[in-house]
Protein backbone atom coordinates (compact mmCIF):
# COMPACT_ATOMS: atom_id res chain seq x y z
CA UNK A 1 0.00 0.00 0.00
CA UNK A 2 2.65 2.40 0.89
CA UNK A 3 4.54 2.01 -2.46
CA UNK A 4 1.51 2.47 -4.32
CA UNK A 5 0.40 5.77 -2.50
CA UNK A 6 3.72 6.91 -2.89
CA UNK A 7 3.67 5.99 -6.45
CA UNK A 8 -0.04 7.59 -6.69
CA UNK A 9 0.21 10.77 -4.95
CA UNK A 10 4.37 11.73 -5.58
CA UNK A 11 4.59 11.46 -1.43
CA UNK A 12 4.66 9.40 1.62
CA UNK A 13 1.90 7.03 3.05
CA UNK A 14 2.53 9.19 6.12
CA UNK A 15 1.46 11.98 4.15
CA UNK A 16 -1.11 11.04 2.45
CA UNK A 17 -2.78 10.03 5.69
CA UNK A 18 -2.05 13.14 7.26
CA UNK A 19 -3.51 14.79 4.62
CA UNK A 20 -6.79 13.13 4.81
CA UNK A 21 -6.86 13.39 8.15
CA UNK A 22 -6.06 17.53 7.97
CA UNK A 23 -8.96 17.68 5.44
CA UNK A 24 -11.62 15.89 7.81
CA UNK A 25 -10.62 18.38 10.71
CA UNK A 26 -10.03 21.67 8.74
CA UNK A 27 -12.93 23.74 8.88
CA UNK A 28 -12.34 26.79 6.62
CA UNK A 29 -12.66 25.62 2.85
CA UNK A 30 -10.03 26.56 1.09
CA UNK A 31 -7.66 24.44 3.27
CA UNK A 32 -9.93 21.59 3.18
CA UNK A 33 -9.58 21.27 -0.09
CA UNK A 34 -6.12 22.00 -0.44
CA UNK A 35 -5.86 18.92 1.94
CA UNK A 36 -8.02 16.81 -0.16
CA UNK A 37 -6.65 17.78 -3.50
CA UNK A 38 -2.99 16.56 -1.83
CA UNK A 39 -4.84 13.07 -1.00
CA UNK A 40 -7.68 12.20 -3.04
CA UNK A 41 -8.06 12.01 -7.24
CA UNK A 42 -10.18 15.01 -8.71
CA UNK A 43 -12.56 11.88 -9.63
CA UNK A 44 -12.23 9.53 -7.05
CA UNK A 45 -15.17 8.52 -5.20
CA UNK A 46 -15.71 7.91 -1.31
CA UNK A 47 -18.49 6.40 0.15
CA UNK A 48 -19.45 5.60 3.92
CA UNK A 49 -22.68 4.10 5.69
CA UNK A 50 -24.07 8.05 5.07
CA UNK A 51 -23.09 8.93 1.84
CA UNK A 52 -21.68 8.38 -1.18
CA UNK A 53 -19.74 11.24 -3.38
CA UNK A 54 -17.76 11.45 -6.64
CA UNK A 55 -14.82 13.70 -6.89
CA UNK A 56 -13.02 16.10 -4.69
CA UNK A 57 -15.25 19.26 -4.76
CA UNK A 58 -17.77 16.85 -3.74
CA UNK A 59 -16.20 15.65 -1.11
CA UNK A 60 -14.96 18.84 0.34
CA UNK A 61 -18.63 19.84 0.45
CA UNK A 62 -19.67 16.49 1.83
CA UNK A 63 -17.16 17.03 4.52
CA UNK A 64 -17.86 20.57 5.16
CA UNK A 65 -21.64 19.55 5.58
CA UNK A 66 -20.40 16.11 7.92
CA UNK A 67 -18.17 19.26 10.09
CA UNK A 68 -21.62 21.00 11.06
CA UNK A 69 -23.96 18.08 11.86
Amino acid sequence: ARECADDEFGCTYEATVAAWHRAWNTTEATGRKAAIESCFDPNGEFCDAYSAVSGSDTLADHIGNAQRH
